[in-house]
């Protein structure tokens, strides 16, 4: 990706999705405070119960983003009416799927990272 092609591709679905990665973030420190605080009032776990509960939400959320982060780098362009604007730039297919797909691959890292991060507080 040192094409200065696809970095634009990838700051530019970076605009587009960053509400989604803030929003998938903000519902999963929700559901750990639920999980933290709230359940143990109701149902008493045990530590490893917890770890478990916690492990399978950071991965469940960080594969949510990765599948509609892919599903809105394509369908996107259709919403925007960008999809034409995309046609006629001299852009490469290669630039144009490596910006989208490192933003794929880069958001939901980061964002199993955070949560991972996040579920210790």
């Amino acid at each position: 990706m040192h094409d200065n092609d696809a970095t634009r591709i990838f700051w530019k679905e970076w605009r587009s999705q960053r509400s989604f990665w803030l929003g998938l973030f903000g519902l999963a420190f929700a559901l750990e405070v639920l999980l933290i605080y709230v359940l143990p009032l109701v149902r008493p776990l045990k530590s490893p119960d917890q770890l478990r509960i916690h492990q399978a939400l950071v991965v469940v959320l960080a594969c949510s983003f990765a599948a509609g982060s892919a599903a809105i780098a394509f369908a996107g362009e259709v919403e925007a009416e960008t999809k034409g604007l995309l046609q006629r730039v001299p852009l490469r297919a290669r630039d144009l799927l490596a910006g989208k797909w490192v933003l794929s691959l880069a958001g939901s890292y980061s964002l199993f990272l955070a949560l991972w991060l996040a579920g210790g507080f």
